[in-house]
C-alpha cells in the first residue's frame, strides 16, 4: 500500500468481464498484466498478483457492497472463491493487502476507483 498516484501504471487496474457469471470481473494490473488473485491456502490471508487466468475462480471479483461515507459511495470487493473481502488495514509491520471476511463497516474494506 503506497498513495495513490493516477500517472503510476503499477497502481492503474483495468476491469474486465468475467466469463464466470453476470457483475463478476477480474482486476488486472496496467503495469505488469497480471490478475489480483484472492487465493488464501497459505499461513497468510495476502493478496498475490499472479498472470490472469479465467479459469481461476480466486481471480474472481464483485462488489459485495457499496457504502455511502463522507458523501462518497465506497465499495466492498468480495472474492467469489473465498467469499472473503480486500482488506487494505496497514496498521502492522507490513502493509499488505490481505483477504478478510466482509464488513461494511470496516473503512479498510471500502474501495474506490479514480479515473486518470
Amino acid at each position: 500500500m503506497t498513495p495513490c498516484n493516477v500517472s503510476d501504471l503499477h497502481m492503474t487496474w483495468v476491469q474486465s468481464s468475467s466469463p464466470f457469471g453476470s457483475g463478476d470481473f477480474t482486476l488486472q494490473n496496467q503495469s505488469n498484466k497480471d490478475c489480483l488473485n484472492g487465493y488464501t491456502g497459505s499461513a497468510h490471508a495476502e493478496v498475490t498478483m499472479t498472470p490472469c487466468n479465467t479459469t481461476d475462480a480466486h481471480m474472481e471479483w464483485y462488489v459485495w457492497a457499496e457504502v455511502s461515507n463522507g458523501g462518497t459511495n465506497w465499495f466492498v470487493l468480495q472474492n467469489a472463491s473465498n467469499k472473503d473481502c480486500l482488506n487494505g488495514y496497514t496498521g502492522t509491520a507490513h502493509a499488505e493487502v490481505t483477504m478478510t471476511p466482509c464488513n461494511t463497516t470496516d473503512e479498510h474494506m471500502q474501495w474506490q476507483g479514480q479515473a486518470g
